[in-house]
């Protein structure tokens, strides 16, 4: 046989052995996975990645491809979907936006990619495992996918099961990023926003909201309004835990948007800690004490409606007492003012207006009286006041020196 027939022959027929198998340290191949959501690459090419089951790499641009992800799992129903499926990591060198991004296919349809800064630490934890190139597969859980009607609506949303080391590496990742940004502001984490749902966006400082889902309390998202529309992204996962945290330890936060792209924004937030917090009420309650006891005058009777609970307690014309709490109970913003009738029962609790409160408990604090007169009930139970609406006017006097007298020698 010649060289060239030799050549040509051996190019023409497949190998008699399989390809070497992996070595030993590398995760174990995922044999079970369909063969339709096999990429196109040999068995010696595809490394099987197995997670902590927390999903906690999120998949950016779904939005692009809701019609792949209706094929995979059927059109949006009332309920939703929560399916968890094999997903393949394709190294995208043929990206024209982005030669290292990560793309990622399940059933051999493109459903988004990682971030541009997911994609960046994936590849690095990637050639850290000598794995550089190859295309990996992990599970995913496809969640999302519901129409109850009224325009809620939710897309679906991708997220990657990937191994504990790379998440442990994006938690380094987050705590340096921290550190660095706590120059600058204590507390600050900084991320972009790589989801194109913040079309309607167009003001740069304003704040948005953070939310924990309960039936997927790993993630952190991210609300500029109320309503299921409101949702512009989810959290970095290498910030979730240090977030999640702070919010269920009931601490305070501040997040804005600072940047404004095309497809992406970016977010400032702010970890409020508890000692701030402490000061800072520490400094509402010294304003609120030096308010509530300053110098004043009503000159104006004050016309209130509060929840009568039972309907024969007062009748129109009736003249009621006040009965106020003392005033750290005021300062601590326990709002609430007791009316009791001739026989000593409490007729209703008002706590409805904290302007008219406000009038009251300064007034009382600065010595004034009250004539307080039952003007009008109504005769049907109100189910949402839990009472029957009932109209006070209250006119404020100032004590004579006689009955400050009086007052003090019964006190004495």
């Amino acid at each position: 046989m010649g060289l060239l027939e030799w050549l040509f022959q051996k190019k023409s027929k497949p190998p008699d052995t399989l390809p070497k198998a992996l070595p030993e340290t590398q995760p174990e191949i995922m044999h079970k996975v369909s063969p339709e959501i096999l990429p196109k690459t040999s068995p010696g090419n595809l490394i099987g990645l197995t997670g902590t089951g927390k999903f906690s790499l999120h998949v950016v641009g779904e939005s692009y491809y809701q019609d792949n992800l209706k094929q995979i799992c059927g059109e949006y129903s009332v309920d939703g979907t929560n399916n968890i499926l094999n997903a393949t990591l394709i190294h995208a060198y043929d990206n024209q936006y982005d030669s290292e991004a990560i793309r990622v296919e399940i059933s051999g349809k493109i459903v988004g990619h990682m971030s541009k800064s997911d994609a960046r630490q994936y590849r690095t934890y990637i050639r850290s495992k000598d794995w550089g190139g190859l295309t990996a597969i992990c599970k995913a859980k496809i969640t999302g996918g519901w129409d109850r009607g009224q325009g809620d609506i939710g897309n679906y949303g991708v997220s990657l099961d990937l191994p504990s080391d790379f998440i442990e590496s994006f938690n380094s990742v987050a705590s340096v990023n921290l550190n660095e940004n706590s120059h600058s502001e204590p507390d600050a984490i900084i991320f972009d926003v790589e989801r194109p749902h913040i079309r309607d966006l167009n003001e740069v400082g304003a704040n948005v909201k953070l939310w924990i889902p309960k039936d997927d309390p790993d993630d952190v998202y991210i609300f500029h309004r109320d309503g299921p529309d409101g949702r512009i992204g989810t959290v970095p996962h290498k910030y979730t835990d240090i977030i999640i945290s702070h919010i269920l330890d009931g601490l305070e936060y501040k997040a804005e948007i600072t940047e404004l792209g095309i497809n992406k924004c970016k977010i400032k937030c702010r970890l409020i800690s508890k000692e701030e917090i402490e000061l800072r009420k520490a400094k509402e309650r010294e304003v609120l004490r030096t308010e509530l006891t300053k110098p004043y005058n009503p000159k104006k009777p004050i016309t209130l409606i509060f929840a009568m609970t039972k309907k024969r307690s007062a009748k129109i014309g009736d003249k009621l007492n006040i009965e106020f709490d003392d005033l750290d109970s005021y300062i601590q913003a326990q709002w609430s003012i007791k009316f009791i009738n001739q026989l000593g029962d409490i007729v209703g609790v008002f706590c409805n207006d904290v302007s008219v409160m406000q009038r009251l408990i300064k007034a009382h604090f600065n010595s004034f009286l009250f004539d307080v007169e039952v003007l009008d009930i109504e005769k049907e139970r109100n189910r949402a006041w839990g009472g029957y609406l009932t109209k006070l006017i209250i006119t404020v006097h100032k004590k004579s020196i006689s009955e400050m007298r009086r007052s003090v020698k019964r006190s004495g």
